[in-house]
């Protein structure tokens, strides 16, 4: 049984296939085009049946998160399959026209198609509560699901007040001047940490009515107008303004991290004195990825809590095919590796494009590689397929000493060309990280903040005290684990700086050219790719 997943309409779009509960091959659109958050899906599907051989004939079923687009799969008789789904009815059978071909299709709710996706990675059978939070979905800003058994039913939608929503960070963003990307919000989290909540702010943001993000486009922009008279912000680019948007940020940090954790007490309370308890959590969409809320729901909850690396639009192909295999074949799907985006380059492709860029490509040498990182240079790292998500996690990362001076500043300002006040995340070796932070869960994924004054990784600390901390085991990734364990050995450094493989305004680089073309002049210190390695030219 092959099961194609397809994103096709919106942001970050993709595809997805699974043979008989394998993934097989998965691609985000973006990696292809390196035009961030790319909604051209033809592009991944070319790609898909080109790596895999395969032709729209051999598919068995697609499964496809709503919304959709009509130049991309042509779904018969439609729009009646599209009315027909609802929160009761959280997906339609029906034919559709791809690539030439004609084959069944299973259209799924945007925000089931979260939620299968955050159900898989609790990898238990017990039921699950799953919050959806995002910018919008089928039904509605943020959604309750409750998997029992192979069953997912929606619970709710819309509970969360405008601030508790993806919408909210989008609003917010567009306030301040950010405008209207879907990486904003990410932008504003950083920013958060240099301010304070700020009691005068959060009366103007409460003042604001809980149900904005369910209003008309014309109540939407008269009540922003006010909010933002209300704030009376000066110029950003002054030291005041700055520090005043910055907690304007915080407070909405707070208000946010409050609401959701509030609604999500009362539902586990609720199904709790209905049901017996329910132990398992899943959050999902993009506001999964706000690594603040996610760090407090874990510590103040009795439960086990589950997030995929892909939360946001990323993943909503691969839990459109989750959730067919989930409901609709009634068998969950093998566990499968982060590292599965797109195809590995081949070692002669890589070492070609090193020569074809100036670089001179010599067998790596781990040692070598520990010792330019502790001597406080930069590494381009491309190894294998690259991360799921949005997330550089060792597979397309550029690395640098965390506890060398100035490190931070060179990373995302000289060479990322990043906002200076965004955070950057440390990686570490599990069980390093179990030794310093005894008390703290791992995190595979980096989608939790961790208390990290102290533990000579400062470069990879924010402001406010904390470290986004990614943990790594051998079977994770053992190559870049063993890179990590020589570094402490040279330098006495627990942990690298890992920030993703691009600069500022581009997608994170597939390839070694990819990388190259982002980096041409020198500004990275040592080029690994795969089994090869380059020195800059300069």
């Amino acid at each position: 049984m092959k099961v194609l997943g397809l994103h096709s309409a919106g942001h970050d779009t993709g595809a997805c296939l699974f043979d008989n509960g394998q993934l097989v091959y998965s691609i985000e659109t973006e990696r292809i085009s390196r035009r961030k958050h790319d909604h051209r899906a033809a592009l991944a599907l070319d790609d898909l049946f080109t790596a895999t051989g395969l032709s729209i004939d051999d598919i068995d079923v697609v499964a496809i998160g709503l919304n959709l687009r009509q130049d991309v799969v042509e779904v018969e008789d439609w729009p009646r399959p599209f009315h027909a789904i609802t929160p009761e009815t959280l997906h339609v059978e029906a034919r559709c026209g791809l690539l030439g071909g004609s084959t069944p299709c299973l259209l799924i709710a945007h925000e089931a198609c979260h939620a299968a996706l955050a159900v898989h990675y609790t990898q238990s059978s017990e039921p699950c509560l799953v919050l959806t939070n995002e910018g919008r979905g089928s039904f509605g800003r943020c959604s309750f699901f409750l998997r029992r058994g192979s069953g997912l039913e929606h619970l709710g939608a819309d509970f969360l007040p405008w601030y508790g929503t993806g919408f909210g960070w989008s609003a917010l963003g567009f306030a301040l001047g950010f405008g209207k990307s879907p990486s904003v919000a990410g932008t504003l989290m950083g920013m958060a940490g240099h301010g304070a909540p700020d009691e005068s702010i959060r009366q103007v943001i409460l003042g604001v009515p809980r149900d904005l993000h369910v209003r008309s486009v014309e109540d939407k922009e008269r009540e922003m107008q006010r909010f933002l008279a209300a704030l009376d912000l000066p110029d950003p680019s002054t030291p005041d303004g700055f520090a005043r948007q910055a907690r304007v940020v915080a407070t909405f940090q707070e208000l946010f991290t409050q609401s959701v954790l509030g609604a999500v007490e009362q539902r586990l309370t609720s199904l709790a004195d209905a049901n017996g308890a329910v132990r398992h959590l899943g959050l999902a969409g993009g506001c999964a990825l706000n690594v603040v809320c996610n760090s407090v729901v874990r510590g103040a909850l009795p439960v086990r809590l589950a997030i995929p690396p892909a939360p946001n639009d990323a993943g909503i192909a691969l839990g459109a095919a989750v959730y067919a295999h989930l409901v609709h074949l009634e068998r969950d799907v093998e566990p499968f590796s982060v590292y599965s985006n797109g195809s590995p380059e081949p070692s002669d492709d890589a070492a070609a494009a090193l020569r074809a860029h100036g670089l001179e490509p010599r067998p790596f040498d781990p040692e070598h590689v520990a010792a330019t990182l502790a001597d406080g240079h930069v590494v381009a790292w491309i190894e294998g397929r690259s991360e799921i998500g949005p997330r550089a996690l060792g597979q397309r990362s550029l690395l640098g000493n965390a506890g060398h001076a100035g490190m931070k500043k060179r990373l995302s300002e000289s060479i990322k060309r990043r906002q200076w006040f965004r955070p950057l995340a440390p990686i570490m070796r599990e069980e390093r990280f179990r030794e310093l932070l005894p008390d703290e869960h791992p995190s595979p994924h980096m989608l939790f903040a961790y208390p990290a004054d102290g533990l000579g990784i400062d470069e990879g600390i924010h402001v406010d005290g904390s470290a986004r901390i990614q943990t790594l085991t051998p079977a994770d990734h053992p190559r870049l684990h063993d890179v990590l364990e020589r570094f402490e050995r040279q330098s006495g450094v627990p942990a690298l700086i890992n920030t993703s493989l691009n600069r500022r305004g581009r997608a994170i680089a597939q390839s070694t050219s990819d990388c190259l073309d982002d980096f041409p002049d020198g500004e990275v210190d040592l080029v690994v790719s795969g089994d090869w390695m380059a020195a800059s030219r300069t």
